[in-house]
């Protein structure tokens, strides 16, 4: 090869231009998975600006009630730290994702993928793991205690995840559900005070 091709061309250990590589060393082109980003970012936009707005309103409730005097000291404060740190990661990654395309195009491209998407198994099963959170979230807390609430959560999404119908592998999980679930009560709950939902 022509000593111009070389350095035109790349080697075979070097990297592309739309390719980087992760945490784990492994290359990934970055042009395939933008549509991906662009979504991504765009759902992180909208839940960090819901939250935002959120945690005012608490606060804006709490210091009706004169439960607090300043942000800082409400619930919502660190919440909103944390969505704002998030808000910039999530534009960050928008425009990194526009890049590689336009709006139109990444439009096009999550359309196409939608379809398959729809057919995949592993989002049936995160789906799945969702409304399990789901059921946790709005009908156990509150009607039974953090502990027993958590650890059926826990023990169902385990189970969920982990299907091989050995009764082995059950009791297993049902192990590492209590031992969990008592861990975090003894740490938050008696370590640390931490009033428990």
């Amino acid at each position: 090869m022509p000593e111009k091709e070389k350095k035109q061309g790349f080697n075979e250990n070097e990297i592309a231009p739309e390719q980087e590589e992760n945490a784990f060393g492994l290359t990934v082109d970055e042009s395939r998975q933008a549509h991906l980003d662009f979504l991504t970012s765009l759902i992180l936009i909208g839940v960090c600006i819901a939250l935002i707005v959120t945690c005012q309103k608490y606060y804006h409730q709490q210091l009706a009630r004169r439960i607090v005097s300043t942000f800082y000291e409400s619930t919502g404060f660190m919440p909103t730290i944390f969505a704002l740190f998030l808000l910039v990661m999530a534009v960050s990654l928008l425009v990194k994702s526009l890049k590689y395309g336009g709006v139109g195009k990444h439009c096009r491209q999550i359309a196409a993928s939608f379809k398959a998407t729809m057919q995949s198994r592993t989002f049936w099963k995160a789906v799945g793991g969702l409304a399990i959170f789901a059921v946790y979230v709005y009908v156990l807390l509150g009607k039974l205690s953090f502990g027993v609430a958590s650890f059926i959560v826990l023990l169902a999404t385990l189970l969920y995840t982990h299907i091989d119908g050995k009764v082995k592998t059950a009791v297993k999980m049902v192990i590492i559900a209590l031992c969990a679930v008592v861990g975090i009560v003894l740490l938050f709950q008696y370590a640390f005070s931490v009033p428990m939902p």
